[in-house]
């Protein structure tokens, strides 16, 4: 086959695969060769590529270090490899670059490198929306559908690590669970739209409250929220809490049909672990605050048990807005 031939072969493979092919003498860092269709698909000329340099100069800040030093100990080793980088065309715009390099060596020294660089843009940035997909998939397996809140697996996951932490470290842990009072009769009354609303803001208002990177709101069933509270003591929780249910109950969402109070309120039921308070497993901890929980709503609800001690002289005639319907019947 002739020299004629192999060219034409040559050129067609180049213009089906749109490479551009280049060649470096290593000891110089010089290109020796760059194809003219530098120029047509990236917009720089192909006069202006003579060293390594007018190649490192185009690389992404982002890529440019990671690129530089595999290209650099891959070629110093003989090696054939790609690269996969973004690369700045003379009109300011980014594109991604597939480079394909050979290593030619003579007595184990490297005395040139060849490569084609192809544009693999769009193969990338599907790529790119592919993992972001993936990515956005993982955060819904670990939140709940409806309040962006942490779901009860990551709930589990966290409280084992915190719980783990405080017993090694002998440091103070606590757990609040919250409830609203008979938010089931709600929903069969103002409809799912209505009670998914409420739903959100009660959500909305838990989060604000415990706005610490180390603290963890998840929505652990249909009505119950939880929230983790590492380094916190229990008073610190107890009063954290009161300030939610307080402010909830300000908000006066109107409940027709509730048992404890004509608003929606929550029940919230705290435990905490410290050096003084041990709870030797994670499942009696965690027993604790439902227990505490529904002590709460035992009680009357629209409360949090056990009730912080600043307000344990304070009597309900005190904060008469805040009287549930279990203590109206009670003094009757």
């Amino acid at each position: 086959m002739s020299a004629c031939i192999n060219e034409k072969i040559y050129q067609t493979l180049l213009k089906s695969t749109q490479a551009i092919p280049w060649s470096l003498d290593w000891k110089s860092k010089r290109f020796t060769h760059i194809a003219d269709s530098i120029e047509s698909r990236y917009g720089w000329p192909q006069e202006s590529w003579h060293s390594v340099r007018d190649w490192i100069s185009l690389i992404h800040p982002e890529d440019r270090q990671q690129t530089v030093e595999l290209w650099l100990k891959q070629c110093e080793a003989g090696l054939d490899h790609q690269l996969e980088y973004r690369c700045r065309c003379a009109s300011g715009e980014y594109l991604w670059i597939r480079d394909t390099i050979h290593v030619t060596q003579e007595n184990h020294q490297t005395t040139a490198v060849t490569g084609l660089m192809t544009d693999i843009t769009e193969t990338k940035l599907i790529e790119i929306e592919l993992a972001d997909l993936r990515k956005q998939n993982r955060a819904l397996q670990r939140t709940d559908a409806l309040t962006g809140v942490h779901n009860q697996t990551t709930f589990d996951e966290h409280l084992s690590v915190e719980y783990s932490r405080a017993k090694r470290n002998k440091s103070s842990l606590s757990l609040l669970m919250f409830n609203l009072d008979d938010f089931n009769q709600y929903y069969n009354f103002h409809g799912p739209l209505m009670g998914d609303k409420v739903m959100l803001q009660v959500a909305s208002l838990i989060e604000q409250n415990f706005s610490r990177p180390a603290d963890k709101v998840a929505r652990i069933s249909n009505n119950t929220f939880a929230v983790i509270l590492p380094e916190t003591e229990e008073m610190t929780a107890q009063l954290l809490a009161e300030s939610v249910r307080q402010t909830l109950f300000e908000a006066k969402l109107t409940h027709k049909r509730s048992s404890v109070t004509d608003r929606v309120s929550l029940s919230i039921g705290c435990a905490a672990f410290s050096p003084q308070t041990y709870f030797r497993t994670l499942s009696g901890f965690l027993e604790k605050t439902t227990e505490n929980m529904r002590k709460a709503r035992h009680l009357g609800g629209n409360r949090v048990f056990p009730r912080p001690t600043l307000f344990q002289f304070v009597t309900d005639d005190a904060t008469e807005a805040n009287v549930t319907k279990h203590d109206q019947n009670r003094r009757l």
